[in-house]
């Protein structure tokens, strides 16, 4: 087996010798070397040896996450928070924690104003990723800026700023599930829903 192994890790040596001519060779070993990683060719990327649509993905990606977040121009869908005095921790500004709860009022807030609340229909938060770009303090108001990024079969992709006095204080990249709440399960949006979200999208397209 050892001398079978050493054989084909030679072959792949000699294959990645020769001058590439836009393929990728691939190479099945054994399993008991499967977990070895063999490099491309020289000047081809890793990511060539994908099935293809790898680098469609991350081109896709990169079109949604151009939207600056922390541009307030950026944004239609306004919700205004108050800050609590007990949104402060020990450090003498507003912990953390607290930025999440106001986003969650936006969040809410902007759904409903899309489409009205459906029997049989919700969303569950599936991923929160929130930026801290600069901290604040009791007492005040901020103000969250809502949109939508992109749409999937059963989920969509919504960002979020907030803002105080013209300042961007975090920002905020959540993706939701549209989720029955009898039957417990993830659910694709009726018709009337979709198009209310691929209309906002072309709304926030256009600005």
């Amino acid at each position: 087996m050892m001398l079978q192994v050493s054989r084909k890790m030679r072959q792949a040596r000699a294959i990645q010798g020769k001058p590439s001519q836009g393929k990728v060779a691939v190479l099945r070993l054994p399993l008991c070397c499967a977990s070895r990683r063999i490099m491309p060719p020289r000047g081809q990327s890793a990511d060539c040896i994908s099935a293809g649509t790898g680098s469609e993905s991350l081109q896709k990606k990169n079109q949604e996450t151009s939207v600056d977040l922390r541009n307030a121009a950026s944004y239609r869908h306004w919700t205004r928070v108050t800050i609590r005095f007990g949104d402060e921790d020990r450090l003498g500004h507003v912990n953390n924690a607290a930025y999440t709860v106001w986003l969650e009022s936006a969040r809410v807030g902007y759904f409903e104003s899309l489409y009205a609340p459906k029997k049989g229909l919700d969303t569950v938060l599936a991923r929160l990723l929130v930026d801290y770009v600069q901290e604040t303090r009791f007492p005040g108001d901020v103000d969250v800026g809502s949109r939508l990024l992109s749409m999937g079969n059963k989920s969509i992709r919504s960002g979020y700023g907030v803002f105080r006095d013209g300042q961007c204080l975090a920002t905020c990249d959540c993706v939701n599930v549209f989720f029955n709440p009898q039957r417990r399960v993830s659910t694709v949006p009726p018709p009337a829903v979709r198009l209310a979200m691929e209309e906002e999208l072309a709304r926030l397209q256009a600005m």
